[in-house]
């Protein structure tokens, strides 16, 4: 090119260029086929390398061709001369489809950030070569840290998920899907969704790895709470059914016990060896209690309940069992919302708490109780959860800690770390019962050596709580009213006959649903109160119940049970029943609560 024109091009050029030789020499130079827009920076570059100026180098433009189309084309030109005159010696390249495959590379690299999974490519030998951006969010490394690092040793797998072990089946199969565990930056164990793919060169070796890895714990976590709770609610079945028929047996024992102190002098030897007996059944009965709490079958009572005041309580009668080494502290704040439940019940739970608490610390540490309102999802309402108010009384100690082996079964009934005669392993699977079945829910944060953490999260209730009675007066006896005694168990029948009568009461006893309607109705109008069994075959304690409201809407009618269905107790007591009385229970407690019954409105 000589005074900015051509001098010679070759075929190449006029075939890119679709021009002929003719029409370009001494006729066209560069700025001719070049487009306006890149002129300027294309004469710049022209005028340098002719001056012989400037660094060796090459400059992109767009050219437009005779036909109007366009091509990306760069340009090298040399300063030659020939004949004494200086000359540019030039060569075009035809960059647009390596523009082109450039964009489309561009293009699917930015796919492969926008996806939601990580995506990350290794070698052969495992070492990273590519590491997308939702990479960096799951594991919490930068590319510019991983690429170029064992994969292995950055994420650390569960022995039987390296990538190491993995090659074998690849190389065989070519791809592999499963989940596997590994660890993120922040040494958190995540379960993940896994798709990996080999690589081969054109010769079909293996060259490398491409992985797509999606975090599922959370799903891993609802699954696994999900088996939890069906395996919970299999054995709390069997559970709530040994109880309820050991109840049975142990409310005739103390019934009866009562009726022979009643027969002794208060002062006399037999009276205290009966009294022993009588306790020894009723601590009995805690062991069933607890049985009760785990099976969700112990919620009688339901009114709103001053969190604080009760755990004010526990510790009243906690505080004298810890050891001196141990520092108990309190959190209550003022003006919390009441929660909803049985006083007796989750004063159970919570003293549970405490001394799974207090047994972690042998060498002794630090008991904190706190109590917090908060609006958390409800682990019940699906997917998305719905949040609620909870009133979360978290109970803390500074502990032996638990490993991932124990957390796993800590709410398994009879599971204990504790030696022989130190405990039953019912304690955390009461409590787990009694908070699920207050639609609340429990979280546990634990590490071996230094402590453990439990949130148990109770509803909040919308009524304020009812002031506690401050005492009860003596039990007045009866005056010959009727009593309709309805219990499948004939010694229970044959006990509340003889303690009632004792009383003063008149008794009729039924050993079914179907006998209790029948007789409620021959005696229609002189049935002043009905003690009905809540667990009966044939005609259960609830359409007896509804049998005899059908009779007569004022029916008096008291409930009683080794364990009741909470909806069906609840659901009687709030269509007027009088109340319920879970067995085993003493024959003053019996009395009272007859008493009571007879005299409400």
């Amino acid at each position: 090119m000589e005074d900015g024109t051509f001098r010679f091009v070759n075929r190449r050029f006029a075939q890119m260029f679709r021009v002929t030789s003719a029409e370009c020499v001494d006729h066209l130079g560069p700025l001719a086929l070049c487009a306006p827009e890149d002129r300027p920076k294309l004469a710049n570059y022209l005028r340098e390398r002719l001056a012989g100026s400037g660094p060796r180098a090459t400059v992109a433009f767009t050219a437009v061709r005779r036909d109007g189309s366009r091509i990306e084309c760069e340009l090298l030109a040399n300063r030659v001369v020939l004949r004494g005159k200086p000359l540019l010696l030039g060569t075009v390249r035809d960059l647009t489809e390596q523009r082109r495959i450039a964009e489309i590379l561009h293009f699917q690299a930015s796919l492969l950030e926008q996806v939601q999974d990580a995506i990350v490519a290794t070698d052969w030998e495992g070492r990273v070569v590519y590491w997308n951006r939702a990479a960096e969010s799951l594991y919490g490394w930068l590319a510019s840290d991983a690429v170029g690092r064992d994969f292995d040793a950055l994420v650390r797998p569960e022995a039987k998920d390296t990538l190491a072990r993995l090659r074998h089946v690849l190389a065989r199969d070519g791809a592999w899907r499963g989940e596997l565990q590994h660890r993120t930056a922040d040494g958190r164990l995540a379960w993940l969704s896994a798709s990996l793919s080999i690589q081969r060169d054109a010769q079909g070796r293996p060259v490398g790895v491409v992985g797509v890895y999606r975090d599922i714990t959370a799903n891993k976590r609802l699954e696994e709470e999900l088996l939890q709770a069906q395996k919970m609610e299999s054995i709390g079945t069997l559970a709530g059914g040994i109880a309820h028929d050991f109840n049975n047996i142990l409310g005739t024992i103390v019934g009866y016990l009562g009726l022979l102190k009643e027969e002794l002098p208060a002062e006399g030897s037999l009276h205290r060896y009966f009294e022993v007996l009588e306790r020894s059944a009723m601590r009995a009965s805690e062991l069933t209690r607890q049985l009760l709490g785990f099976a969700r079958k112990g919620k009688f009572e339901v009114r709103p309940v001053d969190l604080a005041g009760l755990c004010a309580e526990v510790l009243e009668l906690f505080r004298s069992t810890l050891d001196s080494r141990v520092t108990l502290r309190t959190d209550f704040p003022p003006d919390l919302p009441m929660v909803e439940g049985d006083p007796s019940q989750l004063h159970q739970a919570i003293l549970n708490l405490c001394m799974n608490a207090r047994d972690a610390m042998p060498e002794g540490g630090v008991l904190e109780l706190s109590l917090a309102s908060v609006i958390a999802p409800d682990p019940t309402s699906g997917e998305p959860p719905v949040l609620r108010p909870y009133v979360c009384l978290t109970v803390r100690d500074t502990g032996v800690g638990m490993d991932e082996h124990v957390r796993a079964r800590m709410f398994e009934p009879f599971f204990t770390t504790k030696g022989p005669g130190r405990g039953t392993g019912l304690g955390l699977a009461m409590v787990y019962g009694i908070v699920r079945n207050h639609g609340g829910f429990l979280e546990v944060d634990s590490e071996v050596g230094r402590g453990t953490s439990v949130r148990m999260h109770l509803p909040v209730a919308g009524t304020r709580a009812a002031p506690e009675e401050e005492g009860r007066t003596p039990v007045q006896a009866g005056s010959g009213e009727t009593i309709l005694v309805v219990d499948d168990e004939e010694p229970l029948c044959n006990l509340l006959r003889d303690v009632l009568t004792r009383r003063g009461y008149r008794v009729l006893v039924a050993t079914s649903g179907d006998e209790a309607v029948r007789l409620y109705q021959e005696h229609l109008g002189r049935v002043d109160l009905v003690i009905l069994d809540m667990t009966m075959p044939g005609l259960s304690g609830e359409e007896t119940f509804d049998a005899l409201r059908a009779l007569d809407p004022r029916a008096r009618i008291l409930l009683t049970s080794g364990y009741t269905q909470e909806h069906a107790a609840q659901d009687a007591v709030a269509r007027g029943a009088r109340g319920f009385l879970q067995k085993p229970f003493l024959i003053s407690e019996l009395a009272a609560r007859v008493r009571d019954a007879l005299q409400e409105d």
